[in-house]
């Protein structure tokens, strides 16, 4: 059984491209973060956040550029995450217009609204998105 946790890892930085060639001479990679439950462990690292089940075979892998996550209040004090690629991948991060494989999708207690708000509030700074529709 795996602790619920938010785990970092030390950054590590890319090296320059040799006469700037391509466009892109340096990217600092950002931590790598765990969000760890029972049977899911979520990973999210600069540009992909992917999930993994403990009853499925596979991972579901996300860019985040067009990563979104609906979480719902559930009965019996639960919030139900949906992670998958938004309909619109400029709107919002927190978003109903998610497309999903429900293989992936997991409830986890009231209580863990902050934890998971941490992680995916940090999905949604490294996409360059909005959290939420404002106005």
């Amino acid at each position: 059984m795996l602790p619920a946790a938010i785990v970092g890892v030390t950054p590590s930085v890319q090296t320059a491209c040799p006469g700037g060639a391509h466009g892109l001479l340096y990217s600092t990679r950002m931590d790598v973060m765990t969000l760890a439950y029972d049977d899911t462990l979520v990973r999210m690292d600069d540009a992909v956040i992917e999930l993994f089940r403990r009853i499925v075979v596979g991972s579901q892998r996300i860019p985040l550029v067009w990563a979104g996550v609906q979480l719902k209040p559930k009965k019996g004090d639960q919030i139900h995450v949906n992670v998958g690629t938004l309909i619109e991948p400029t709107g919002p991060f927190y978003n109903d217009g998610i497309i999903s494989n429900g293989a992936f999708n997991f409830d986890v207690s009231a209580s863990e609204e902050p934890r998971l708000r941490e992680f995916f509030d940090e999905a949604a700074r490294r996409a360059g998105r909005p959290f939420q529709t404002t106005g």
